[in-house]
């Protein structure tokens, strides 16, 4: 295990993708504040670009501050991040522009702490822990697939002929609030994190674990974005390594 300094590193690469005219994805990597995050927006022509940006905007203006309190602690500032980034999104939405109402986004974030990481999400992108050659996802999927899934409607095997598959069932800024679902980990040597926007469900786990097991982290978020690309690359693509 690590003692109380740790400093970890951040890699990251985004990619609008074949089909899409615009990139409705954001980023965060923030390693003075040890703070990494991936929003993926929705909604209008402009709504999921203008809501992913304004929640990572908001979300990490909020830790910035937040981390300078003597009672901080991780598990609940990132909680009270995410509200602010739900209501500045939420808030953004409901003003006389008709092309934003009803936008929100994806929202997944990490953060390294003493000899813990810390992560937060709501939605559908995901935050991995690579170990030992072995892949795990950390996070939930806020899906109506995952529900599915979950209560035995649905084989894994099916999930790619459904019909709205993509439907999420939280997010940033459609609601007046939200509640994030946090994890904590223990930090081991040779970790690594990746944080994804769904664009990255085009390829397995399975292969992302392969993909870890080959490459760097510094060239990972390209390697993964280039695995997609090589098929049919329908969404914007984001990831981000964090290698403590």
């Amino acid at each position: 295990m690590y003692h109380e300094s740790i400093m970890a590193k951040g890699y990251s690469k985004t990619h609008v993708g074949h089909k899409r005219k615009n990139n409705q994805d954001s980023f965060l990597v923030d390693e003075d504040l040890q703070l990494y995050a991936v929003a993926d927006g929705m909604g209008g022509h402009k709504g999921g670009e203008i809501a992913s940006s304004i929640s990572i905007e908001a979300f990490h203006s909020y830790l910035k501050e937040a981390v300078k309190k003597d009672d901080f602690t991780p598990e609940l500032y990132l909680q009270l991040a995410f509200q602010s980034a739900n209501t500045k999104v939420f808030k953004k939405s409901q003003e006389n522009d008709k092309e934003l109402l009803g936008m929100g986004t994806t929202l997944v974030a990490c953060m390294i702490w003493k000899d813990k990481a810390f992560f937060a999400n709501a939605g559908d992108s995901r935050a991995y822990l690579f170990r030992d050659s072995y892949l795990w996802r950390i996070t939930e999927d806020h899906s109506i697939i995952n529900n599915q899934l979950k209560n035995g409607l649905i084989e894994t095997e099916q999930v790619s002929f459904l019909v709205n598959s993509n439907v999420i069932t939280r997010s940033i800024g459609f609601f007046p609030d939200i509640q994030a679902d946090i994890f904590q980990k223990d930090l081991v040597a040779k970790d690594q994190f990746l944080l994804c926007s769904d664009g990255l469900n085009e390829i397995s786990d399975e292969k992302i674990c392969e993909l870890c097991k080959n490459y760097a982290p510094s060239v990972l978020p390209q390697e993964c974005i280039n695995n997609v690309l090589d098929g049919e690359g329908n969404d914007n693509i984001t990831v981000v390594v964090v290698t403590p």
